[in-house]
This record gives structure tokens, sequence and C-alpha cells, in this order.
């Protein structure tokens, strides 16, 4: 992503410095918005500069901006300021020594190559846009759409490098390059987010063979190898589980056993022995009988296909039929697909521990990391809501 906004730093900047220029006072406010009206463009999208070293934010800039190129356009044609305010921005140092606060030179405003630019890299942006939100979510499990985006981050690169012009699909190749150096290799995978794809009843094992046909069907091989060792994962965590059920089972039978030996010592009453012997055969035969847990799972049937679908719920309410494989849910569908906190997602800067925070103990880490996880979880700021509400209140103290 730092690469192409780099790549495009000429045409950001251009979209960049007009919003800027807008923001910059009520009085330019006031004439944009008399342009926004006389082209009648219709948009609830307000401007707003973004932070440089936060890609969505920059995205969420392009995408209102873009909607006002004509506004933007006719207030160069009918606001002097304007031109004046960008009138080094075209020429070189030397021409522009000598003018009173335009020694430095600045890129502006945009012209049709630049929204074209823009645009195309838009649609880049808001791909992984998309996908860093959801999988940066704290409110609701995330592991079981991890491989729906993955492929449809794999068809999105795809189509651009067939059908897009010549810079979106060198882009796109880039991009895709590092898609397969990681995704191509079967060592680095983490089995446990294919699992989760199994454990959603809408996907099971059919979707997983479909997705891994889209984006490996140039190498059958590689999409059986991965089936195979998806599928051996699941019945791997299968027989731990199962098998760290039975020795919980097994501890407390021991008890009861033990309890009705001690009657049995007392009273000396066979019946019960028998009894006691029949209940623990018919309990280790349904243990037996479960073994084909994961087998019926994956036959039976997929679910509909459902945005409201509750996973979570459906294995709670499934958890009498397959009473294994709803705690191996559980668990695996709990996994985050990511652990990046969604700041640093967007960052294009790096990573810096200041001295102050190198030097905090433990403990204190500790206490952080718990409070930031806590508020990741408060719902999130509608920016765009709260800059129509300082329009307002900016508009009502004119007022007064």
């Amino acid at each position: 992503m730092k690469e192409g906004l780099e790549e495009q730093h000429e045409s950001i900047m251009r979209v960049r410095n007009v919003v800027k220029y807008v923001r910059s006072s009520p009085a330019r406010l006031k004439a944009f918005k008399r342009c926004v009206e006389k082209e009648k463009i219709d948009s609830k999208s307000l401007l707003f500069l973004d932070v440089e070293t936060q890609w969505n934010s920059t995205y969420l800039m392009l995408n209102a901006a873009e909607n006002f190129e004509k506004a933007f356009e006719r207030l160069g044609d009918e606001e002097q300021k304007f031109i004046k305010y960008f009138d080094c921005y075209e020429l070189n140092q030397e021409e522009c020594e000598g003018k009173k606060g335009k020694v430095n030179k600045v890129i502006g405003p945009p012209m049709d190559m630049d929204w074209i630019n823009v645009r195309n890299f838009m649609k880049f942006l808001k791909i992984f846009y998309n996908v860093t939100l959801k999988f940066s979510s704290s409110s609701y499990i995330t592991s079981n759409a991890f491989f729906r985006e993955l492929a449809t981050l794999h068809v999105s690169l795809t189509t651009i490098m067939n059908k897009g012009d010549y810079h979106m699909a060198s882009m796109a190749i880039r991009m895709k390059d590092k898609f397969n150096k990681y995704w191509g290799n079967i060592d680095n995978m983490n089995w446990f987010l294919f699992v989760a794809i199994l454990l959603d009843p809408r996907y099971k094992l059919k979707y997983v063979s479909f997705g891994l046909a889209t984006i490996y069907g140039s190498d059958p091989s590689f999409v059986k190898r991965m089936i195979e060792k998806i599928e051996d994962t699941l019945h791997l965590l299968y027989k731990q589980y199962a098998h760290s059920s039975l020795e919980h089972t097994s501890k407390d039978k021991d008890s009861i056993q033990d309890n009705i030996f001690m009657q049995l010592d007392g009273e000396d009453d066979p019946g019960e022995l028998l009894e006691s012997q029949f209940a623990k055969h018919l309990e280790e035969e349904q243990c037996a009988e479960s073994k084909s847990e994961v087998t019926r799972y994956l036959f039976d049937g997929c679910e509909k296909l459902s945005k409201d679908f509750d996973v979570l719920k459906w294995w709670k309410s499934s958890s009498s039929k397959y009473p294994i494989l709803s705690k191996i849910a559980k668990d695996v569908l709990d996994i985050p697909v990511s652990t990046i906190a969604s700041e640093s997602a967007f960052s294009t800067s790096g990573r810096v521990i200041d001295a102050f925070r190198s030097s905090l103990s433990t403990k204190m880490v500790e206490a952080l990391i718990c409070t930031q996880d806590w508020l990741r979880d408060t719902p999130q700021i509608d920016l765009c809501a709260i800059l129509e509400d300082i329009e307002k209140f900016e508009e009502f103290e004119k007022g007064k």
C-alpha cells in the first residue's frame, strides 16, 4: 500500500491541497458550498483532510473529494483568490522567487488526469480498506470470514491485472506477487483459520474446495494437498478434544464407581454393581459412536447463506448433536484473524517504541494492553457526522 501511495503521490497531493484550501477558512468553505449548489451536486459527504501516515484516512478523503470535482473546477473559474492561491503551484523555484508567501513550491490544483489517477487508485484502497476493517473488528468473530475475504482479494487483484489499464495492472501485479509470497507457501499458513471455515455450517468443505480452486486453480495438486491438510487438522483437533473429554468423564466415573463399591462393601448388593457396569458400557458405546461426529457434520447439508446467520448460536443449539465439535468450534471461532490494531494496519509509518514506553514495567504494559482492548470494543466515531455538527455550530455562531 505504501508503494501505491508513493506512486500516486502527486495526484493525491493536488487533491489534498484543494481540500486544505477549502477547509482553511469559513469564507472559502462558504464559496465552495455555493459552487456545489450551482453544480447541483447531491452528496452528503463532507470534505476533510487526511492524516498522511494513515492510508485509510487518505482513502476517506479522496472518496469524499472526488464527488466534488466539478465544484472545484467552478471554484477555480469564479474565485480569484483560489487562482492566486495556486498560481505558483505549477511554477519552478526561480519563477516563484519574489512572490511573497509563495517561495516553497506546492502542488495543485488537480487536473483531469489527477482525478482519473485518484479514482483508479481508490479501487485498490477500497478493497484493502474493507478487508482491514473486517479483520480488525473486536465486536464479532472474524475467523470464519477470513477465507472469503482472502478469495475476494485474489479475485479483485486478478480482475484488475487482466482488465485494468497499464498503471493499474502493474500495481496489481506487484500486490499479487506479495500475496503469492505468503499464501503460496503451504508451510506459512495458519491451518486453524481454514478449520474455522469448515466449522461454519454455511460453507464447510464444499466452500473451502471451491475457494481454493479459485485461488490456486492452476495447481490442482497444491489444492488437493491443502484440502487433505485442512481435514487432517480438524480430525487431529477432534481426537485431542475427545481424549480430553474422555479423561474428564473417566475421572467422574471413577469417583462414582468408588462410591458404588463403598456402598456395596456395606450393603453387599451385586445387582447394583451389574447396573453400574452396564451404565459404563453404554457410555463407552456412545463415545465410540461419537467418533463419526466429524464425518456426520461434513456429510450433512450446508445451511442457507445469510448475512444474519449467527454461527455461535448455531453451534450452541447443535451441541447435543455434535458435543465435541461444538467445543472445538467455540475455541477456534474465537481466534481473531489479526491481533494488529486497525491503527497499525492502516499506518504507512514505521513502528517506533519511544524511550518512555520501552521503560515501562511489565505490569504497566499488561494494564495498557488490556485497557486498549476494552477501548477497541467501543463504537466507532462517525467522522463525517462530527464534521457536519461542527459546521452547524460554526453557522450558528455566525448567526449570533
